[in-house]
């Protein structure tokens, strides 16, 4: 064996050979740790400031985390990911999954949230029963393809749906002091009545960021808008992308200090059913 200079250490050997160190006390500060799988947060840009927005998980708690209007609100945990499965009930294309990707790409874009995919799901979409289990294991949240068949609320003029419900037991749990929503979720469009590939693309943005935590704005510059017009917006307005932030992963790094995932807590007896139905002008 050799050193060199700098103090690296070279070993040479003309057979085979066996190389045993004993690391007891041996520290390495140099070692570059593996990347954390999670979107990291400072890379979410803060948007120009608007008032465009509002939440959608009022609670009377007083550990609700974020306030607006005087109103305390509940959202998802900001320092962990969210899990997700896809149920393909009404038979959507490959094109139409592409679709579902872009705007879960979207809200990601937006909030800073890392949705992880963990597999399909078959079982109910009605909103009093959402099935988040898959062959992986249950997911935290659901996007669905349906119709009025499997998801009753959908008919009429109602294109999808979007929020939280406890068909999959109390939702809510007490984090670092802070009530949050830890699974539930649900963004499920019609593809009876979504036309279009930019119809589903402005349908799943919007049911997305309800379950994530927006509620409907009178502004139709705002995806949020109750309403998708003709021709559908495809992207989220300042005020949208103001509130996605305000609820998404940089309060973790502004409230708590870092972008370490936390440890989940203890359930709370907490569970909550809020839900939006949307229409479409066509």
């Amino acid at each position: 064996a050799q050193a060199d200079a700098a103090g690296n250490v070279c070993f040479y050997t003309i057979t085979t050979a066996h190389l045993i160190i004993d690391i007891n006390g041996v520290t390495d500060t140099g070692i570059t740790p593996i990347p954390n799988e999670r979107t990291d947060t400072r890379g979410v840009p803060k948007p120009p400031p608007s008032s465009d927005f509002t939440y959608l998980y009022e609670s009377s708690q007083p550990e609700a985390p974020y306030t607006l209007g005087g109103k305390r609100y509940l959202g998802w945990d900001p320092c962990s990911p969210i899990t997700y499965a896809v149920n393909n009930k009404a038979g959507a294309t490959p094109a139409q999954r592409a679709v579902l990707d872009q705007a879960i790409l979207g809200v990601e874009q937006a909030t800073g949230f890392d949705f992880q995919y963990v597999g399909e799901a078959t079982g109910s979409l009605a909103t009093s029963s959402i099935d988040a289990n898959t062959p992986n294991g249950q997911a935290e949240a659901v996007f669905g393809f349906s119709n009025a068949t499997f998801t009753p609320i959908l008919g009429g003029s109602v294109i999808g749906i979007g929020g939280a419900g406890s068909g999959s037991g109390n939702n809510v749990e007490l984090l670092r002091g802070k009530l949050y929503i830890v699974k539930g979720g649900y963004a499920i469009a019609d593809l009876d009545d979504v036309l279009t590939n930019d119809e589903l693309l402005g349908t799943m943005l919007h049911e997305i960021a309800h379950m994530v935590g927006l509620d409907h704005v009178s502004v139709q510059t705002e995806i949020m808008w109750d309403t998708l017009p003709n021709p559908p917006l495809t992207a989220f307005g300042v005020g949208d992308r103001n509130g996605l932030y305000n609820i998404g992963q940089p309060q973790c790094t502004a409230g708590f200090g870092g972008l370490t995932q936390a440890p989940r807590g203890a359930p709370t007896s907490l569970s909550i059913d809020m839900w939006r139905a949307d229409t479409a002008e066509h």
